[in-house]
């Protein structure tokens, strides 16, 4: 008990650095197959940095034409954004395998991190009940 009180905080540091490293990994710009152009980086001076298949498109569309998108565009937006989010939450033909391996990542670290908090404190909890069931044993309690 006394090591996971020692312990707790650097696994939990070590576990969210992975978690944020694969954080930032998958929001910096990566390089769309064979274009050579990165998904994100700027569009019209703003920070784009994820966008799924078919938002790119639309986007510089929209800020060739010089004009304020409309609602329908933003409608568009929305529903490419939607449907990339949840083929990749589902890993249903994933755009891009290195963003499914990166999403995938992070989601292990942050089931990592729920996982060791519980397990830390069932084996706290259990050396507990040892030590009590122990102490009750030596003043003569069945």
């Amino acid at each position: 008990m006394f090591f996971f009180d020692i312990a707790k905080d650097p696994i939990e540091r070590l576990i969210m650095a992975e978690h944020d490293q694969a954080s930032r990994e998958l929001m910096a710009p990566r390089s769309t197959g064979g274009t050579g152009t990165a998904v994100g980086g700027e569009v019209s001076g703003k920070n784009m940095p994820l966008m799924f298949k078919g938002q790119e498109e639309l986007v510089k569309q929209i800020a060739a034409s010089g004009r304020k998108p409309t609602a329908e565009d933003m409608q568009n937006l929305r529903a490419m954004a939607a449907k990339g989010a949840t083929q990749m939450t589902l890993r249903v033909r994933a755009s891009d395998a290195e963003t499914a391996k990166l999403v995938s990542r992070r989601s292990f670290f942050e089931t990592l991190y729920m996982v060791a908090g519980i397990a830390m404190t069932a084996i706290t909890i259990v050396g507990l009940l040892y030590m009590v069931s122990s102490r009750l044993r030596d003043i003569g309690w069945p």
